[in-house]
């Protein structure tokens, strides 16, 4: 399957009242041409992805490179993205996330380097300011010392979870 074909099914739904992409079991070839034009889709708030692999993963652009996408990003309250091999996320896109108030990263392969990428390593108070629940469970997150700054300025979180990762 095609990233372009999936922005083509996603282009049928522009305009919609569409508030929920969920995208599961799939393999991306990963490469996305130029021409590709993202559909407008304003009501999207949660997205959901579980067992996707990027074939050419060292080919894909980061999501906050993708002009398009960044509307898109800033709307969404929930995402879920389990199971899918992610190993990094840039600060970038994570900055962009301030609306974000559930984010699901299970059973990845997040290390403790990349979380402190992602995660801004704790130096912005602006890195997921709404976030209540976060879990990054299954992993490959080693040390506590390492993470404990991390979280500090997420005022709103209630939720951790880092369970099922091995801890020196």
């Amino acid at each position: 399957c095609s990233t372009d074909t999936i922005v083509s099914l996603l282009g049928m739904t522009q305009h919609s009242m569409l508030t929920s992409i969920g995208l599961e079991d799939c393999e991306f070839n990963g490469e996305l041409t130029v021409s590709v034009e993202f559909p407008k889709l304003d009501f999207v708030n949660e997205i959901y992805v579980k067992n996707v692999k990027l074939a050419k993963f060292y080919i894909f652009p980061a999501l906050h490179t993708i002009t398009q996408l960044v509307q898109i990003l800033t709307h969404l309250t929930r995402v879920a993205v389990i199971e899918s091999n992610v190993f990094a996320m840039p600060h970038e896109t994570t900055f962009l996330l301030y609306n974000l108030e559930y984010m699901d990263m299970s059973r990845n392969q997040l290390t403790d380097l990349t979380l402190r990428e992602a995660l801004c390593d704790g130096l912005r108070s602006a890195c997921l300011p709404s976030i209540t629940v976060f879990n990054i469970s299954s992993n490959y997150i080693r040390s506590f010392q390492t993470l404990s700054h991390l979280f500090e300025g997420m005022k709103m979180l209630a939720a951790l979870d880092l369970s099922l990762n091995v801890f020196h």
